[in-house]
């Protein structure tokens, strides 16, 4: 990029930056920028067409060179033109050099000269099929309908010559075509298929589903279960001193927590016992 070529591109950001606050306001350009209003890419297309030397003179050149939109190219293209302008004033000299010589020749052309016959449009003829074998219109050189393919298969197979089988294009018109495709058959003409005459087995019942509330049938016997012994689990024996208590309980208003207990004494009622006494208050 030359040093021109930095100038028009900063010439063009800067007619960018006031044409969208112009447009815009000052407001939507510092939130979204100027490049809602033209791209990067599209000013750095510009400044390279102006580089080559290509025809921007109007404002239809530049929307096709841009494909910018086009009621913006409409309102602000005559004073963009007029910046590229400004540095590469060649491109308006060129077309105009180039649109000269081109008047030039149609004003010493000959006006008695016939008009010359336009090409004529080739679009939407097809273009017929020849084979490269036999040189016949229709079919292509790998159709199995080819003569010379027929003839290369009965040679490979050593058996009689096979009469190829007429091409639809090639056949005659009374001719009938070679593959006739089955009529298609509709539900209301299908031919009725006759029923069976023999008897069918007759399918296993299925068997009824038994609900819990009824009782089991009679046939299946009944298994009776084992009953487990019940066994009561036998109170253990409370001290004396817990049984005095249940015995006499207003004479122990509060219960002991710990009981003392004293050496045995020998009695004649129970010489071996221990007595257990609660503590004293």
């Amino acid at each position: 990029m030359t040093d021109t070529d930095r100038s028009l591109k900063t010439a063009i950001l800067d007619w960018r930056q006031q044409q969208a606050v112009k447009k815009f306001g000052c407001l939507f350009v510092r939130r979204l920028g100027a490049k809602f209003l033209i791209s990067d890419e599209i000013v750095d297309h510009l400044v390279a067409c102006a580089h080559a030397r290509k025809p921007l003179s109007n404002v239809e050149q530049l929307y096709q060179q841009t494909k910018w939109r086009r009621e913006w190219i409409e309102e602000l293209g005559t004073s963009l033109l007029k910046v590229i302008h400004t540095f590469f004033p060649q491109a308006v000299a060129s077309t105009s050099a180039a649109s000269t010589p081109a008047a030039a020749t149609t004003s010493t052309a000959p006006s008695d000269a016939p008009p010359e016959d336009p090409a004529p449009d080739k679009i939407g003829v097809k273009r017929k099929k020849r084979c490269g074998n036999c040189g016949m219109e229709g079919h292509i050189r790998t159709n199995s309908n080819c003569p010379i393919n027929i003839a290369e298969r009965a040679r490979a197979l050593g058996s009689a010559p096979v009469h190829p089988v007429p091409l639809a294009e090639t056949a005659p018109i009374t001719a009938a075509p070679p593959h006739p495709r089955p009529r298609p058959v509709s539900l209301s003409t299908q031919p009725s298929v006759p029923k069976a005459t023999t008897p069918l087995a007759q399918p296993c019942p299925r068997p009824r589903p038994i609900p819990f509330s009824a009782p089991p049938p009679r046939d299946v016997p009944t298994l009776a279960l084992p009953t487990a012994p019940v066994f009561a689990p036998t109170p253990a024996p409370l001290p004396h001193i817990y049984q005095q208590m249940l015995a006499q309980p207003f004479a122990y208003p509060v219960l002991p927590p710990v009981a003392f207990r004293l050496p045995p004494q020998a009695g004649p009622s129970n010489p071996s016992s221990p007595h257990y006494l609660p503590p004293s208050s």
